[in-house]
């Protein structure tokens, strides 16, 4: 009986395991910014920039150059832009979300 407690304890884990690990990184890949407000402004001049995060936390292009991490639907960026800076993002329904008191930017991916 241990036994059979034991081997299906084994293959619970190796399924969690196999289920987990062959999740995709939701965020790899080349974002474009579709919206961008300054002040509540819109400033078209920026739509269509990029942004690309690849698969080993590394990020560069409009948000500067560095590293990024997930924590739930939240990728946290830091990066330099002339200053060593963090940037929050959002991810939700499909697109990334920068969203502060004077600046808001939306990407989609490409």
């Amino acid at each position: 009986m241990k036994r059979i407690v034991a081997i299906s304890a084994l293959l619970l884990a190796a399924a969690f395991l196999a289920v987990n690990c062959g999740k995709a990184n939701p965020v790899v890949g080349t974002w474009e910014i579709i919206e961008y407000s300054f002040a509540g402004d819109p400033n078209p001049a920026m739509l269509g920039k990029t942004t690309t995060f690849d698969k080993d936390g590394a990020v560069s292009g409009f948000v500067g150059t560095g590293t990024y991490t997930l924590a739930g639907d939240k990728v946290i960026c830091k990066v330099k832009r002339g200053v060593d800076i963090e940037v929050t993002m959002l991810l939700k329904d499909g697109k990334l979300v920068v969203e502060t008191p004077a600046v808001k930017i939306v990407y989609r991916k490409k």
